[in-house]
């Protein structure tokens, strides 16, 4: 049962007048009502009562004007998917995230205005370490990953786009001593423990805070090392030891912990958006288009 029979077949239930359907169809009325005939021959039930001068459906006509227009409705809403799919514009990205990075307005706002360009895209967000989403972007399990800079060379196969830039900033428990401190210096903090990311060698924020410690000539007395930025300010905060993580420009309310601006840290951390060097994804390709040109209104 071809699409265009059940075209014809609901131009004639409408019209119910086979030389009227013939009409604006573009077709011969002969042409039609043998169209029909199969129809109902392959179906094995009639789908008009035909009288001499009126047309009328059968129970069964009714029932197959119902499904029918559902069968061509999905049938076109799918050519129109696939043919979006084929410029970027329809299908599924899936998008690794290190949980921080949620926070950044900036990736919002990214994320927001992809999903209202394309409306047929079905955005997964992946929460995962940094090492994990450059092993899944290589593997192809991931189409983008948006994490926190640099990635060391050893990544091979991939591609990075610098979004944004981010200052860094201390967090330690409320009560500590040097909570008292408008901001910090890592000279400050000599004696301290430190909870640290276990990054990849060369790779993340893990890599950005140990130059930052190489540069103050400070060696940190590292006591716990996470996954996460999130673990980092929980621990902080439970006086497990300073964090050392992005200053987000949002307002972090917590009884536990606060933040405080490290001085001398600039904007050394980076937001990038990696994809493989060689993807043929469109949707990807679109999603690191769409990327760059918010980043130059930012």
């Amino acid at each position: 049962m071809d699409l265009n029979s059940l075209r014809h077949f609901l131009v004639a239930a409408d019209c119910l007048h086979f030389g009227e359907a013939a009409e604006r169809l573009n077709i011969a009325q002969p042409a039609l009502s043998q169209r029909i005939k199969a129809l109902e021959e392959r179906l094995g039930v009639r789908l008009f009562h035909r009288a001499r001068r009126s047309v009328q459906l059968t129970d069964a006509g009714r029932v197959l004007v119902q499904r029918a227009r559902q069968l061509i409705e999905e049938a076109d809403r799918a050519v129109r998917l696939t043919r979006a799919a084929g410029q970027g514009a329809a299908g599924d990205l899936h998008v690794g995230y290190g949980g921080s990075v949620i926070f950044e307005p900036r990736i919002c706002a990214l994320i927001e205005t992809f999903s209202q360009a394309y409306p047929d895209i079905s955005l997964h967000l992946h929460e995962c370490t940094v090492k994990e989403q450059l092993e899944r972007v290589s593997s192809g399990n991931l189409d983008v990953a948006l994490l926190w800079g640099p990635v060391s060379p050893t990544f091979t196969g991939l591609q990075s786009l610098l979004f944004c830039r981010a200052s860094m900033a201390v967090v330690l428990a409320r009560d500590h001593q040097l909570a008292e401190r408008a901001e910090l210096r890592l000279e400050d903090m000599q004696s301290e423990s430190f909870i640290s990311l276990m990054d990849p060698p060369g790779t993340g924020i893990g890599h950005v805070v140990d130059g930052l410690f190489e540069t103050a000539k400070v060696s940190p007395r590292i006591v716990i090392r996470v996954s996460s930025l999130i673990s980092v300010m929980g621990l902080a905060g439970a006086g497990l030891g300073i964090g050392i993580v992005p200053a987000l420009p949002i307002d972090i309310n917590s009884p536990a912990f606060v933040h405080r601006p490290l001085i001398g840290s600039g904007d050394c951390n980076e937001i990038l958006i990696v994809t493989q060097r060689q993807s043929s994804s469109r949707l990807a390709q679109n999603f690191t288009a769409m990327a760059d040109a918010q980043m130059d209104r930012c």
